[in-house]
């Protein structure tokens, strides 16, 4: 996953000076502007230059500040994502309280400037809010979620599995207690390939109950309030190569309302075409020693693959061919390139655009035949929605 790491060396001097900035997308997936690593850059910079000499600093600040350098650019170089960061979170406070209380002023005024700091970190985390940004309902009384899970559910033991890059997690205390959770959300195939996907196959082979979880999305239910054969046939194109077998028959929608009234799916459950009430999917799955090999496979067209082709030579960091997972959509086909959260769309109409997690919408690429010109060029430096510093980035 690249969604925090710096593209160009810019991007990573200036990472510091940007975490600064109260915007999303940044070193987190919410707004949380952090201050202190520009604060410990001017404390260093000010003693420096207007102290000089007059400021000794301590040797166990100057380790401090080394371990704690080493440790960002170690971090940028890895992953960029705050929540791997949590040592250095804690250690850049430390370092901007051990850098003023060497400076050569009195202690009432290194007090005040320490919990100026402290105050201004504070009020800068409340104008952002970053509390509930990336909820999906608000976390204040249980259940989160207002809804009564099926005694299927909550008697019996079983191994669920997701395929969102949101889990659903919030339901499993409320699951029996000997269930098993797994997020299949970034397995496209081939469990046999790695140790994590043997130890997929191994859970998923001994459990006596599997169950898929699913949340409600448009085009889900027919008129009839039936599972809708475009979405039963996208499921299976999605399960069948994890070993699965998706039972479209043996599905229980439960639907979030103030009565918290469970629907199941059947000739009674009428929902208007492409609508659906907000709620989860629990469908019954099956296991498979073998991936049928005759099985129906969803058809693209030729145009897809020469795409892709011309993509990632152009910008493999982002659109790399072994990893894009193609679907069928609405008017087209989209590659989904999980690890740089990127959507690459062919369309019946013979347009193509791309479109990054962050941008508001899809960019044009051009048409097909434009594309696959050999003078066709992608700037990889001008991504919209990511490329440039977080004052600089267009959405």
């Amino acid at each position: 996953m690249i969604r925090f790491q710096p593209d160009t060396w810019r991007d990573a001097l200036w990472r510091p000076i940007a975490m600064a900035a109260p915007d999303a997308g940044v070193y987190m997936e919410v707004m949380a502007p952090d201050l202190r690593f520009a604060l410990v850059l001017v404390l260093l910079t000010f003693g420096a230059f207007v102290f000089r000499r007059a400021w000794e600093p301590t040797r166990a600040t100057w380790r401090l500040v080394a371990f704690l350098s080493l440790q960002f650019a170690i971090w940028l170089c890895i992953s960029g994502n705050g929540r791997y960061f949590i040592a250095g979170l804690v250690l850049v406070g430390i370092a901007c309280i051990s850098l003023i209380q060497r400076w050569p002023c009195t202690k009432s005024l290194k007090l005040t400037l320490a919990f100026a700091i402290c105050a201004l970190q504070a009020y800068v985390v409340f104008l952002a809010a970053p509390f509930e940004g990336s909820s999906y309902a608000p976390w204040r009384d249980s259940p989160v979620f207002p809804l009564t899970l099926p005694r299927s559910v909550t008697d019996e033991p079983a191994t669920y599995v997701t395929i969102s890059t949101n889990t659903y997690s919030l339901i499993a205390p409320r699951a029996h207690p000997d269930s098993r959770w797994l997020n299949l959300a970034n397995r496209q195939s081939d469990l046999d390939s790695d140790a994590d996907g043997l130890r997929i196959k191994k859970i998923l082979s001994n459990s006596e109950r599997l169950s898929a979880v699913l949340s409600g999305v448009r085009g889900m239910l027919s008129s009839e309030g039936r599972l809708s054969p475009e979405f039963i046939d996208t499921m299976n194109e999605r399960f069948l190569p994890l070993h699965l077998a998706f039972d479209s028959s043996a599905c229980t929608y439960v639907t979030f309302s103030d009565a918290a009234q469970m629907n199941v799916l059947d000739g009674q459950s009428k929902q208007p075409a492409g609508v659906v009430v907000p709620g989860f999917m629990f469908c019954h799955l099956s296991y498979l020693d073998q991936v049928p090999t005759g099985r129906r496979r969803v058809s693209f067209p030729p145009e897809v693959d020469q795409v892709m082709a011309v993509m990632d030579r152009q910008c493999q960091r982002f659109f790399d061919r072994r990893v894009g997972a193609k679907y069928r959509v609405p008017h087209g086909t989209m590659v989904h390139y999980a690890d740089a959260d990127m959507k690459l769309f062919v369309l019946d109409d013979r347009r193509v655009e791309y479109r990054y997690l962050r941008s508001l919408m899809a960019q044009p690429l051009g048409r097909v035949e434009e594309v696959l010109r050999p003078d066709f060029t992608f700037d990889c430096d001008n991504i919209r929605g990511r490329s440039g510093l977080p004052w600089e980035r267009r959405y």
